[in-house]
């Protein structure tokens, strides 16, 4: 049972990351260079405590000058605060990225406690340079 199982997994896995790219990441090269995720820092200024600021959008890239596909594992933030906007993202939070293509990230800055918050959002991939990481800022207020 446990094969089957493992198995099963497995599959589905595979099933996930071919549908979100089109490309078998069982073909896929590693990139042959690092992948860009920029601004560096999200900076969002001062809200109201449970209030939503608009979305900020971070660009992950895979220049053309690679030449492997990036198998995108993980993104996300370490802070319930910053919330990953998938209605406004298109990047994969897993998936594949192909040489000469970007993606958008979208965060929005949600504070629930009052003063200076901040987190990390992590891309995880299977590039040289990975994970990718952004600094983010935000202050909230009563």
């Amino acid at each position: 049972m446990k094969t089957k199982s493992g198995f099963l997994v497995f599959a589905l896995i595979v099933a996930l990351l071919q549908g979100c790219a089109e490309t078998n990441p069982l073909q896929a090269t590693i990139p042959t260079g690092p992948l860009m995720l920029e601004p560096a820092v999200g900076l969002y200024g001062s809200f109201k405590l449970i209030t939503s600021s608009p979305t900020q959008l971070f660009v992950l890239t895979n220049p053309a000058t690679n030449s492997g596909v990036a198998i995108v594992t993980s993104v996300a933030t370490n802070s319930d605060q910053f919330l990953l906007e998938a209605s406004d993202s298109t990047c994969p939070t897993v998936g594949t990225l192909p040489a000469g293509l970007s993606c958008k990230i979208a965060v929005r800055f949600t504070p629930n406690t009052e003063g200076r918050q901040t987190a990390t959002l992590t891309v995880t991939d299977n590039a040289t340079n990975s994970p990718q990481t952004a600094s983010l800022v935000g202050i909230g207020m009563k």
